[in-house]
């Protein structure tokens, strides 16, 4: 259901202690829960009217201590209600950055150059975005740390950091990353696939500009497999690098788009649309990667069978390698025990693929099995 404007609200401006306040979840519990978010997209809609700017807008900048977002992307406005970030790249971006409750300045902020989120909407539907592009990650950790009542000026770390608002069309349109479109148009609803919300080019160029692009196939090929499954393949990056390695590979993804950019890139190697799950592959293999997050972007609650389903591919004695941002979703203990019951029995354990080694406080890890029965 589309929201309905209310009235416009006051804007609170740096200085009004509710800006410095951590918000409280729960929002749609509120009886006036309707009325909120519709004065909050009036508020935005009002600010956009008159000053051609404004992308979102959150319920403490109107003093709403709520957890929740308005955001117009272009399809409408749509509100966030208790938005979590459950995964964040380790690479970042600096941009130039503006906020409606710190009129006539720029700050600049380094951010995350990726995340992945999750959060309900106004009609209470549950909502999941992968490894959103860099434009989007900036706007949503940007109102996000309102939510947490964090300012954008609280990132400066020296007065350089901070510049007049007149500077804006040489500071911000050069550093703000390119618009994508608006995730919401597409429908992008949560589902096994991983790749829902990226656009493939823009995924692409992201490795691209990284020192060692490749690591995951250098551990991968560092076990000298003939037959290689990459298992949440993606557009096939590291399937493609394992291939020109003289590898035996076979790519799965259930993102039909992603496996059409594979596909357009590699047309000679064999990718295939299915689910880790369940797939049914013919013949076993002597490695099985799962690289890029594949592990905490499955489907909720089929971790065990996606598990269960790579051990029963692996030959005796061959290795699923995984890499995963550690979370409360599944984390390495977790992991471990997932893999146990399938069979599969823990070689090595590291925090990133260079094999740096492995400590309780990783956000990442890298996780090497073999299969012993």
């Amino acid at each position: 259901m589309a929201i309905r404007l209310g009235e416009p609200r006051t804007i609170l401006i740096d200085g009004d202690p509710r800006l410095a306040t951590v918000s409280e979840v729960g929002a749609r519990d509120d009886a006036d829960f309707d009325d909120q978010v519709g004065d909050l997209a009036a508020t935005l809609a009002d600010f956009r009217a008159e000053h051609g700017f404004g992308r979102a807008i959150s319920a403490p900048q109107i003093g709403w201590m709520r957890r929740v977002i308005v955001c117009e992307l272009g399809s409408g406005p749509t509100a966030l209600v208790d938005p979590e970030v459950f995964w964040r790249s380790e690479d970042t971006q600096v941009v130039w950055d503006d906020c409606l409750s710190v009129p006539g300045r720029l700050v600049r902020v380094e951010r995350a150059h990726s995340i992945s989120m999750r959060w309900t909407d106004e009609d209470g539907d549950r909502w999941e975005w992968h490894e959103l592009p860099a434009d989007m990650t900036e706007l949503f950790l940007h109102e996000i740390d309102h939510l947490d009542g964090v300012l954008m000026l609280d990132h400066a770390s020296g007065p350089g950091d901070v510049q007049p608002m007149d500077r804006r069309g040489e500071l911000v349109d050069g550093s703000r990353p390119a618009r994508t479109e608006d995730p919401m148009r597409a429908g992008r609803r949560p589902s096994a696939s991983r790749w829902q919300s990226v656009d493939t080019a823009s995924y692409d160029q992201q490795w691209a500009t990284l020192d060692q692009p490749h690591g995951e196939a250098d551990l991968v090929a560092s076990y000298g497999p003939t037959r290689v499954l990459d298992a949440g393949c993606g557009t096939g990056r590291v399937a493609i690098e394992l291939a020109r390695r003289g590898h035996d590979v076979v790519g799965v993804d259930l993102d039909q788009p992603m496996i059409a950019a594979a596909q357009a890139k590699a047309p000679g190697l064999d990718f295939r649309v299915d689910d880790l799950a369940t797939a049914e592959l013919r013949g076993r293999f002597d490695a099985i990667v799962m690289a890029g997050n594949v592990m905490i972007f499955v489907a909720p609650g089929t971790e065990a069978s996606v598990i269960q389903n790579m051990a029963d591919h692996l030959d005796d004695g061959g290795r699923l390698i995984a890499g995963f941002q550690l979370d409360r979703a599944l984390g390495a203990s977790h992991y471990v025990e997932l893999a146990e019951a399938a069979g599969l029995q823990l070689e090595e354990h590291w925090s990133t693929w260079e094999r740096s080694p492995a400590h309780a406080d990783d956000t990442y890890g890298v996780f090497v099995h073999r299969k012993t029965r």
